[in-house]
């Protein structure tokens, strides 16, 4: 399957709606269809068709601790549960492929697939204490099984840092029919506001990323590497 954060990864979720940062268009303005999160997301979503670069590089400390530890979680979690993690790229939607793309963390059988979080010490214990997922991670979570069409997630949480069984936290979510709604509806209305947006800016509702000048964005900023034709 296909591995995140390659180039391919990045074409497939360049200008759509993704499970990362949905929970942005889920915050309600006053009288109006999206708050103003909600509106600035659309405008980053709209940025990126018109350029086909992403808005940009958070590589923060902790995000790259994440990236750096998630394959020890996804052996923890297979070492704890008995159950194998397939590896898997950005999944675009079947009904709205152009527009809605998610990346899950992986797949469990048929039916599964897996959410990771490598936090802080401080909010793994959190979350392992209180039983408490945050609402911006519920959301990724239903998102993405809405948009593969599976039953259940486990979301992780994990911190190699912590002695013990207290390393990995699961807890298993199951797809909900409401929220199916709810984020169906949002992306409706977020694809119909994005197709105005382009009409006012470029005269054209169509658009396609520019394969070549993405991949030099990303080289410069380290995000991929230089493939080298060793054949010649």
């Amino acid at each position: 399957m296909e591995k995140q954060r390659t180039l391919n990864w990045w074409v497939k979720r360049i200008g759509k709606i993704t499970s990362s940062n949905f929970y942005k268009l889920t915050k309600c303005g006053k009288g109006t269809t999206f708050s103003k999160t909600a509106e600035t997301y659309l405008m980053e979503i709209l940025g990126e068709r018109l350029s086909s670069l992403p808005k940009s590089f958070p590589k923060t400390r902790a995000v790259q601790w994440g990236i750096d530890n998630e394959p020890l979680a996804k052996l923890e979690y297979e070492k704890e549960t008995g159950l194998v993690v397939e590896s898997v790229g950005s999944i675009p939607n079947e009904s709205y492929p152009d527009d809605v793309s998610g990346s899950p963390d992986g797949l469990v059988g048929s039916e599964g697939m897996i959410e990771i979080k490598c936090p802080n010490t401080d909010t793994h214990l959190n979350t392992v204490i209180y039983n408490k997922i945050k609402p911006e991670y519920e959301w990724q979570i239903y998102f993405n099984l809405w948009n593969t069409d599976r039953l259940w997630c486990d979301f992780v949480s994990y911190d190699p840092r912590i002695d013990g069984k207290g390393k990995i936290y699961i807890q298993r979510i199951y797809r909900n029919p409401d929220k199916d709604k709810i984020i169906s509806h949002i992306c409706e209305n977020a694809i119909e506001i994005l197709k105005i947006r382009m009409e006012q800016v470029a005269k054209r509702d169509t658009w396609s990323v520019n394969k070549y000048k993405l991949e030099q964005y990303l080289i410069e900023n380290g995000e991929i590497e230089i493939k080298l034709d060793l054949e010649g």
